[in-house]
């Protein structure tokens, strides 16, 4: 049971999206809702809508809204606070006024729409099915109340396959979505680990290096001037060329770092080396 509630946790906080999605998220649905009540009321007059469901999602919306002014203290909660407005604005709503317009065609749309924002909304599939049961059945609860029972009679079997359809490949465009960010941010991070490492080595090797072409330089001015005293005898004078190429080791740190540049498309070399 600890664990289960941990994995849920866990998800929870993963399943929220960025402070600049949920922001957006807030002014589309402060918005869309009392829009869509002007809409359903006076364009395209439609059995049933409810000013106090339409106008409670958009004040839920304006915490979502202003989700950047939130104080770190409360920022800790937004993930709960994000998944039940979702619950809330999305499936209760929906599924409560799609009951109360008795599966008029515009409400079977609608409530696809909704599903397909929902998807959208909760990368999670785990959290996604809780808010779509939860906020399914508490609207068909709060309607239950008021009205006594659920007819189906007015619906249809043959909208069952669409909604399946919608529900199964939406969970599976999900999944597939998630798991490809999830491996491009695993292939940022490794990429991240290796241009760290290969940089410090380079730092490593460098510093040696560098000592290395100091003491050859010495070695061969050294060398030059028992060169340039042993000028007169032409038998002690030095067979050798005492050019010293102080490049070398410079050069290959180099190609192995521009060979790292190719592998992850940034560069490593700033500057001279």
């Amino acid at each position: 049971m600890h664990h289960l509630v941990d994995y849920l946790n866990s998800a929870l906080k993963r399943g929220t999206y960025n402070s600049q999605y949920i922001m957006l998220a807030g002014i589309i649905g402060l918005i869309g809702h009392p829009l869509y009540w002007a809409i359903w009321v006076y364009l395209f007059p439609q059995p049933y809508e409810s000013p106090l469901l339409r106008f409670s999602s958009a004040a839920l919306c304006i915490p979502l809204a202003l989700v950047r002014f939130w104080p770190a203290k409360l920022k800790r909660f937004l993930p709960a606070y994000w998944h039940f407005s979702l619950l809330y604005i999305l499936p209760f709503i929906f599924t409560y006024i799609i009951l109360q317009n008795e599966y008029s065609t515009v409400w079977l749309l609608c409530y696809l729409v909704m599903i397909v924002l929902l998807i959208q909304s909760i990368t999670e599939t785990v959290w996604f099915i809780i808010v779509l049961i939860a906020g399914s059945l508490a609207g068909a609860t709060l309607f239950t109340l008021e009205k006594g029972s659920i007819s189906f009679d007015a619906f249809s079997l043959e909208y069952t396959p669409v909604f399946l359809f919608m529900l199964l490949v939406g969970m599976l465009l999900q999944y597939l979505v998630r798991t490809g960010i999830n491996d491009l941010t695993r292939e940022r991070e490794r990429n991240r680990i290796f241009k760290a490492l290969s940089s410090s080595i380079a730092h490593e090797v460098r510093t040696p290096v560098a000592g290395g072409q100091q003491s050859a330089e010495f070695l061969r001015s050294v060398l030059s001037d028992i060169a340039s005293s042993l000028k007169d005898d032409e038998a002690l004078k030095p067979k050798m060329d005492f050019s010293i190429k102080s490049t070398g080791g410079s050069m290959v740190i180099n190609l192995i770092l521009r060979n790292i540049e190719r592998r992850t498309g940034r560069p490593l070399i700033t500057g001279n080396a």
